[in-house]
């Protein structure tokens, strides 16, 4: 088989979603090989832990966060269908993947309506942490304020945010060093009181998946500044979901979860080119950017620790 004639036939293997994709969490035949590890509140360093939020009474998520969150939008407006209207274009829906990424999946597994408003590229601030490349996104400032400034009627006890930031933080300490990290985790934290102010009751934040010093020190003060809303604010319900955990497990034996290489299905996320035969037995999608079943391993993860680490 010729290369023209078997790329075409690749694109669609690609565009068609699997039976059920958008109803509830999708990893086969990946699965998830290790479980989390809960903590405890007493803890100074970030760890896997829920104070009481009971996921039963959920029906609305308020998102915000970066491309590993989101789905296309980045004003809590219905999302678009996963599929790929330009086939020369690898994003999704607007999506840094190939179908849905974790918080859809896990928004449908539990039945809640997902109000998405994160956006590839982002950081917690520009000022303090400016994002390059070919997302230039914005900043988890302009996001909560986006949110704010609509006013929604917020039901405390059925609404829960979902927060995960600093990715795109840490890039930035490339080319201006890790002096401003600790600031940006501080920003989240008075970000998140916004929330809090504005009638949040359930809070969720998800660490950043890679494992670097500076990054766990972003992640202990986030952690800590969490647990001071909640000293504060007696009647908030917080959740800590450590992704680092979960990704050092995949990259130190990726075939325990199904994985046949840990690299991108797609060499750049300009093209369609050199993709990859089956996307389903890669890491990512685009480089750095998680395939649709590595999305619904870590909806997996995020739920098991929610449901189990109370």
């Amino acid at each position: 088989m010729t290369c023209s004639i078997f790329f075409p036939l690749l694109i669609l293997f690609m565009v068609m979603p699997t039976p059920g994709e958008q109803a509830s969490i999708n990893t086969s035949p990946l699965k998830l090989a290790v479980q989390p590890k809960c903590g405890a509140s007493s803890s100074s360093h970030f760890n896997n832990f829920n104070s009481g939020i009971d996921l039963t009474k959920i029906k609305t998520i308020y998102a915000f966060g970066d491309s590993y969150m989101s789905n296309g939008q980045s004003t809590g407006t219905t999302a678009p269908p996963p599929v790929q209207g330009n086939p020369n274009d690898p994003h999704f829906g607007g999506r840094a993947s190939n179908g849905l990424v974790w918080v859809e999946q896990f928004s449908n597994a539990i039945g809640a309506v997902l109000k998405d408003y994160a956006m590839g590229g982002s950081t917690v601030s520009r000022a303090l942490s400016p994002s390059t490349g070919s997302l230039q996104g914005t900043d988890m400032i302009q996001h909560v304020q986006t949110f704010l400034n609509q006013h929604n009627k917020i039901d405390a006890s059925s609404s829960m945010t979902m927060i995960s930031y600093g990715i795109n933080d840490y890039a930035s300490t490339a080319r201006q060093g890790t002096q401003n990290l600790p600031k940006a985790a501080q920003e989240l934290v008075r970000q998140t009181e916004l929330l809090v102010q504005a009638g949040i009751r359930n809070v969720v934040i998800i660490s950043p998946p890679t494992s670097a010093a500076p990054l766990n020190n972003f992640n202990d003060i986030v952690w800590n500044g969490l647990k001071g809303l909640q000293t504060k604010n007696p009647e908030l319900k917080y959740a800590y979901v450590d992704f680092v955990t979960l990704y050092s497990a995949i990259i130190s034996n990726p075939s325990s979860f199904g994985y046949q290489a840990v690299d991108s299905c797609l060499p750049t996320d300009k093209s369609m080119a050199g993709a990859c035969p089956n996307p389903d037995v890669h890491l990512y999608y685009l480089p750095r950017h998680p395939q649709k079943l590595t999305h619904g391993l870590m909806a997996e993860w995020v739920e098991d620790v929610l449901s189990n680490c109370k």
